[in-house]
């Protein structure tokens, strides 16, 4: 709702026959209208600058698991337009 708060959530599932290794890297780069004002998950470490949420973690990802969920608070913008589509990559 324009003028108001919002949140999403993000999951990230390994959908390969094996498991993961290495960092994995969320990055949601929020649309205009939109102000990411808090980004947290259980074993994640996230940062926000400006519009753009960043989290991260090491541990490995069994194959078709899905690590715990991602939240993203946001501000919305009395004149953010609608609908608002978001789009986060791994």
């Amino acid at each position: 709702v324009r003028g108001s708060s919002g949140s999403y959530s993000l999951t990230v599932s390994n959908i390969g026959p094996v498991a993961s290794s290495g960092l994995v890297t969320v990055t949601d780069s929020l649309p205009a209208g939109l102000t990411p004002t808090v980004a947290s998950g259980s074993g994640w470490s996230c940062g926000i600058a400006a519009q753009t949420v960043t989290c991260t973690r090491s541990d490995s990802l069994a194959a078709t698991a899905s690590y715990p969920v991602i939240t993203i608070t946001v501000t919305v913008a009395p004149a953010a337009s609608t609908p608002v589509t978001n789009t986060a990559t791994v």
